[in-house]
């Protein structure tokens, strides 16, 4: 009795630590893979925020010659204090449009995401992209139509508003590609913590000094570019917007495992998608209920165990998992907790899943 009690439970602690090891492993490193595509999306970004802003600010895209900023706004916001404090109205609404395009590109990222979760791409971040390309080649137009006009200036602002807001919502505001004072600020903050003995941001620094220098490259790339386009420069930011939309999307596509369209679209939700580690489970559970009952008993549980690849247990570990599964005592395990036991990656290979209530 208490004998095959203590077998039975060391037996199958050992088993949980291992596979509970694996399965966290296996999503560690689709956690990884994410956050390692979104930093290198977010120096492409903080690349193209520099490049558009070198544009509009050198005055070379203008036949007046006059430069304009569109990825910073402190400038923007003294620049129209003071305006407004000499009774220089125009001089003062033009800076505040600039603003106020800003936030509305930031507005509408916001709108689109209403409720964004810390490192997950969530369904709106295509469709998100997208709409940035989309201003970026409306800003790129207008330049080359009306250079010496304002509106292309506008719909850059805005464009940089919605991929900061957009990099900042993903990452907790870490990544953020048009705001350099604050990253700048980071990173002297952290140098001096390292000096000081404290490693812990070490990775930030990492990552805040490569937005920083992508976006410096990304404004000396913009010199020549806007000496040798004039306003046809524009037109690589849109056509780089683009690129990292669809990249975004095909990323989306592959690791949510929906179809390029639903990742485009933002038609598809965490809760209804279902993952390929159910789908295999599911066709396995309706193969070994032979009786179609809607629950496995323990021999048909044994088995599914068995087909699943979940070897090195002996009947009485198996035995074991049953019963702690069948704590309401119907004498049979449902999918639902099937589902919570066992996960499968995309090559059906499975591991146990152990929940922190689950006893021996």
């Amino acid at each position: 009795g208490s004998k095959e009690k203590t077998v039975i439970a060391g037996g199958t602690s050992a088993l949980r630590e291992k596979l509970s090891r694996r399965s966290r492993g296996t999503g560690n490193r689709e956690m990884l893979k994410q956050n390692f595509f979104v930093f290198l999306a977010g120096l492409c970004l903080s690349f193209n925020s520099g490049y558009i802003n070198g544009c509009c600010l050198s005055g070379l895209l203008k036949t007046c010659g006059t430069g304009v900023p569109v990825a910073a706004f402190t400038g923007a916001y003294t620049n129209a204090g003071l305006a407004i404090g000499a009774g220089n109205m125009a001089v003062a609404m033009a800076n505040l449009k600039m603003i106020w395009s800003f936030q509305a590109g930031a507005a509408i990222e916001g709108f689109l995401n209403p409720r964004p979760t810390p490192n997950k791409i969530t369904p709106r971040y295509g469709p998100t992209f997208l709409l940035g390309s989309v201003l970026l080649a409306l800003s790129a137009t207008r330049a080359y139509l009306h250079p010496d006009g304002r509106s292309f200036l506008y719909l850059a602002a805005m464009a940089n508003g919605l991929q900061n807001a957009l990099s900042s919502a993903y990452s907790a505001n870490l990544i953020r590609s048009s705001h350099m004072s604050g990253i700048t600020s980071d990173i002297g903050m952290i140098l001096g913590q390292m000096l000081g003995g404290n490693l812990e941001n070490a990775w930030r620094f990492v990552v805040l000094s490569g937005l920083c220098t992508s976006f410096l490259v990304g404004g000396v790339v913009s010199w020549f570019a806007a000496n040798r386009f004039k306003s046809l420069a524009l037109v690589f930011n849109a056509l780089l917007f683009f690129a990292i939309a669809m990249a975004t999307i095909a990323f989306t596509s592959y690791q949510q495992h929906v179809s390029l369209w639903k990742a485009a679209s933002g038609d598809w939700d965490w809760g209804m998608n279902e993952p390929p580690s159910q789908e295999y489970l599911s066709d396995l559970f309706t193969r070994f209920d032979s009786d179609g009952s809607g629950c496995l008993d323990e021999d048909e549980f044994k088995g599914l165990l068995k087909a699943a690849g979940i070897t090195g247990m002996t009947d009485i570990g198996m035995s074991a998992i049953f019963k702690s599964l069948d704590a309401d005592g119907s004498n049979g395990v449902s999918k639902s907790e099937l589902y919570g036991l066992l996960t499968c990656d995309s090559d059906d290979e499975c591991a146990l899943v152990w929940e922190d209530d689950l006893t021996d």
